[in-house]
């Protein structure tokens, strides 16, 4: 299959108007978002910047609704009161959980994950490390029975750095530190990069997010994966109409 990934959005709500005319270009096969849909620099008291953001996901949603839809720490942030560098502040907090649950309750339920597995590759926002698995008595478990059990988590679990809202294993990716390195191929946002880049069996995406200063850190592109054969290839989302 050929998937489109669309990483961090982080509050740019035209993001999804440039995946749209990805989609439209490309045809892929699936879709899915790594999610860290709210939350940017300076936006902490901006209530108009989540509407805009929440008001386009969901018509992204309506358009395309066979997304898949990984939770990021951000989202997660909303969820479970957890402080979260960039979140709503003051009376604007409440107002963003509310948008923010209300988006997540219109999407499907078999299409938001932590993790989601496309034949033998996983898109998650951060990142499933083998000394996660360990930690959590998960190494015996099947793949299958391993992911769902991420699936099925909750603060306690993944409110930490090792966990796949959280992990960073850029740069040590060829240390066989990924969870079934020779089996997986791995998909993931989180850490700002600035340019896709593939490292081992890990395609790291976030390309979109920006220095506090507002100006890009990454190349934004989006990228089309193959899941039978490990490749991509990228898109910039500036040269698409």
């Amino acid at each position: 299959m050929h998937v489109l990934v669309i990483p961090d959005v982080h509050l740019k709500p035209w993001m999804f108007d440039a995946a749209d005319a990805a989609i439209k270009q490309e045809s892929p096969d699936a879709i899915v978002q790594l999610g860290d849909l709210p939350d940017d620099w300076g936006m902490q008291r901006r209530p108009e910047a989540y509407d805009a953001l929440y008001e386009r996901a969901e018509a992204f949603l309506a358009a395309h609704p066979d997304t898949y839809w990984c939770y990021g720490n951000h989202d997660m942030s909303y969820f479970w009161d957890a402080p979260e560098s960039g979140m709503a502040e003051g009376n604007v907090l409440r107002h963003v959980q509310e948008r923010s649950r209300a988006f997540w309750d219109k999407v499907p339920q078999y299409r938001k994950a932590f993790v989601h597995r496309i034949d033998n590759v996983c898109f998650s926002h951060a990142g499933i490390l083998q000394v996660f698995i360990e930690d959590e008595g998960l190494a015996s478990a099947s793949t299958d029975d391993a992911l769902a059990a991420i699936n099925q988590m909750g603060r306690d679990e993944l409110w930490q750095g090792f966990s796949p809202l959280w992990a960073r294993p850029q740069g040590m990716a060829d240390l066989d530190i990924l969870y079934r390195p020779q089996e997986l191929f791995q998909v993931v946002g989180h850490t700002p990069v600035k340019y896709v880049r593939e490292e081992g069996n890990l395609l790291s995406c976030d390309v979109f997010s920006t220095y506090s200063w507002g100006g890009p850190i990454g190349t934004e592109e989006f990228s089309l994966v193959d899941t039978k054969n490990w490749t991509f290839r990228t898109i910039k989302a500036g040269e698409l109409r």
